[in-house]
């Protein structure tokens, strides 16, 4: 007995002191998250961080290098020269060391290519952290839209099971006074019970559909979430159509515009590979431990070497690699056009889908209020006799239905008006 009261008081104590997570989320807060824990943003962030020490690496290729080195010999056997008595040389000890200074002073431009091409990969990946950012965005206000629809979807479905329970009490008072036959009470009760199933999947898909606002906004998925937002407001508001200009805000459309730069820069790289090299390299460098006829030699100085290189002829080679790299370029520029227009394309047909989803929210707004005053006048006409049950549930099913899409409206109109940011460059702004 004692064990069973431990037993019960230890289960009673857990139940009390065990706590779900719980976070209430407005939208900012959930692009915050979303955009503070996203692993693609976080990669994309690296790769800046990456451009950015490359292009730091990039500047130092004008500046003198610096280097030391050191060279030692051993042979076993000395080796004679004659020139008016024999001279025995030995390199048993011999050795070398120094320190260099090597200055470029012409690369055919390959230098400044390098540089260039440097700047614009940094260009590059900052340009990608926006659009992964923007890409974040767009996720987070996904799974937050739909979650707060979701959540509405199954207050509406516990209204539903409420009010044909309370259909199914009418039927039955009006079957015990004799006003309607037995068939009234199971048609209610039907639908009752398909209303209850409606909401066991409303509750299924709320539950699926906050693991997913979990995952996006980084929580582990047993947080219990409330989003800040219970009702869906929309503003009507004026979004400009045909605007050139929108393809240059996206980053996708700067990307392309950076690759016909880098393609520009890669022409300057090839052609520099079949052009002169011009350096110079000077030394400060000690020679000792050579014998020579008995007396040790050593030399301790500065030195002064000049280089050249020119290409002479390698069969066209240089000639057809910059035909490649034009081709290239051409091919980066045709690419840019095509998807300016596409961006265009996208542009305007995000404009037209908002108009759009503003006018449905409107039409919804207008059928429910017909549904409700067609629902209260079904329902006070059998209570009095003069509408059939069938008559009654079908209002109670145009009712259910008009308020589902009146839902499911304004969570479009809410993404819709995110789709219109993003492909205008303004999102995250």
């Amino acid at each position: 007995m004692i064990k069973n009261i431990i037993s019960a008081l230890l289960l009673l104590c857990s139940m009390v002191f065990h706590t779900v997570a719980q976070e209430v989320l407005t939208l900012e807060r959930a692009r915050e998250l979303a955009v503070s824990r996203n692993q693609d943003l976080k990669i994309a962030n690296l790769q800046a961080d990456k451009a950015s020490r490359l292009h730091s690496a990039a500047r130092t290729s004008r500046l003198p290098s610096f280097s030391a080195f050191g060279t030692g010999l051993y042979q076993e056997k000395d080796f004679e020269i004659e020139i008016i008595m024999p001279l025995n040389i030995s390199l048993s000890g011999a050795y070398m060391m120094g320190v260099t200074m090597e200055q470029p002073l012409y690369t055919g431009g390959r230098i400044s290519a390098g540089n260039t091409m440097a700047d614009i990969g940094k260009e590059i990946a900052s340009e990608n952290v926006s659009l992964q950012k923007v890409n974040t965005i767009l996720a987070a206000d996904k799974a937050y839209w739909k979650y707060v629809s979701v959540n509405q979807q199954v207050k509406l479905a516990n209204k539903a099971v409420k009010m044909l329970e309370e259909f199914v009490q009418l039927a039955a008072d009006s079957y015990e006074v004799g006003m309607v036959d037995r068939n009234d009470v199971l048609k209610a009760r039907v639908e009752y019970n398909n209303a209850k199933l409606d909401l066991q999947k409303a509750e299924n898909g709320r539950e699926l559909s906050r693991m997913e606002l979990c995952r996006v906004t980084g929580f582990p998925f047993d947080t219990q979430i409330v989003a800040a937002d219970t009702i869906i407001e929309i503003s009507r508001q004026l979004y400009p159509g045909n605007n050139e200009k929108y393809p240059e805000q996206r980053p996708e459309y700067r990307i392309l515009k950076n690759n016909v730069r880098m393609s520009e820069e890669n022409i300057k790289m090839v052609r520099a590979e079949y052009l002169p090299v011009a350096g110079i390299q000077v030394g400060y460098n000690h020679i000792a431990g050579i014998e020579f006829g008995g007396s040790e030699i050593s030399s301790t100085g500065f030195s002064v070497i000049g280089s050249l290189n020119i290409p002479l002829f390698q069969w066209g080679q240089g000639l057809r690699k910059v035909s490649a790299a034009r081709l290239e370029k051409q091919m980066s520029e045709y690419e840019l056009e095509k998807n300016r227009e596409l961006l265009h394309l996208e542009a305007e047909k995000a404009r037209l889908n908002l108009q759009l989803a503003y006018e449905r929210v409107r039409m919804c707004e207008s059928a429910l209020e017909q549904a409700e005053e067609n629902l209260r006048v079904s329902r006070d006409n059998y209570e009095i006799g003069m509408e059939t049950i069938t008559g009654l549930l079908t209002a109670q099913t145009q009712w259910q239905k008009a308020k589902s899409e009146l839902i499911e409206s304004k969570a479009g109109y809410r993404l819709k008006e995110t789709e219109w940011l993003r492909v205008t460059g303004k999102l995250g702004e």
